[in-house]
């Protein structure tokens, strides 16, 4: 009961049981619910996909549902830029530069359906999680409903795994 996968997905908890609530293929998601809150990983890919059709389905299939809960968190593998990292002095030049971008619409989606990027709202600034032959960005996102948000004691990067492309983030709730 305190774990719950579906493909390379896997939600583990260390003393609360896990319900699974649903899962998908496209995109790659696991949805459960643990003590009051809906928590949603995802995996977008890494191959080109129309991003903002990904993030919509995502938080379609359970974030707007009517009468859903209020109480999320949904994060993963977006692949995606976060039009909050633009413009920092350490932004590489590469980065889109322009707001009005199409590498940001699945964020500002993101933002526009009153989720917080809970990674951003801690660093303030860039933030890479991914690193591969290319370089590196953020690809990981965690995004929280306003009243999660407001739970939330801690958000880490946990940089010390060096053997991992992406950085893993640990968040601390309040219950």
């Amino acid at each position: 009961g305190k774990s719950a996968f579906e493909g390379r997905l896997l939600f583990l908890s260390m003393s609360r049981d896990v319900e699974p609530v649903s899962s998908s293929d496209d995109p790659m998601s696991l949805a459960v619910s643990m003590d009051g809150v809906n928590y949603v990983l995802a995996d977008f890919g890494k191959d080109p996909a129309d991003r903002l059709a990904q993030i919509r389905a995502l938080l379609d299939s359970g974030y707007n549902v009517p009468g859903a809960s209020a109480r999320w968190v949904i994060g993963g593998s977006f692949y995606y830029a976060s039009v909050m990292e633009a413009g920092y002095p350490d932004t590489p030049s590469w980065y889109p530069a322009s707001l009005h971008d199409d590498a940001f619409a699945a964020d500002l989606y993101a933002w526009d359906n009153n989720l917080v990027d809970c990674i951003w709202m801690v660093n303030r600034g860039w933030t890479p999680t991914y690193s591969d032959a290319q370089g590196e960005w953020r690809a990981d996102y965690v995004y929280a409903s306003g009243t999660v948000w407001n739970s939330m004691t801690d958000v880490t990067l946990m940089t010390d795994m060096d053997h991992l492309s992406h950085t893993p983030v640990r968040f601390t709730l309040k219950y």
